[in-house]
């Protein structure tokens, strides 16, 4: 079955889900105050994190911290808040990452 214009299938590697719809788009960009942009752009990253030009790295702490540290269990707005505690993300009454 053919999914929306945007995603396409997995070609079958034996590494992800082959099934699964994946975007290609590209990269999501955050409407983020020029402030925090500065600072998600510049922040250092966690260390097994791949990395690129312009890599937003609050969305990187807070998949990090709130995807893979706790096996998929907590939302993205619970993930912004526990990165945003530890001060790697902008706090929700600032920006909202989703």
């Amino acid at each position: 079955a053919d999914g929306p214009a945007h995603l396409r299938r997995l070609p079958d590697t034996g590494l992800c889900n082959a099934t699964a719809w994946i975007s290609t788009a590209g990269s999501h960009h955050f409407a983020l105050p020029e402030a925090w942009h500065e600072a998600c752009e510049n922040l250092p990253g966690p260390p097994t994190a791949a990395r690129w030009k312009g890599q937003n790295w609050c969305w990187e702490w807070m998949k990090h911290a709130g995807c893979y540290k706790t096996g998929g269990t907590l939302t993205w707005t619970e993930a912004q808040q526990r990165a945003a505690a530890l001060k790697l993300a902008p706090p929700l009454t600032e920006a909202l990452m989703q």
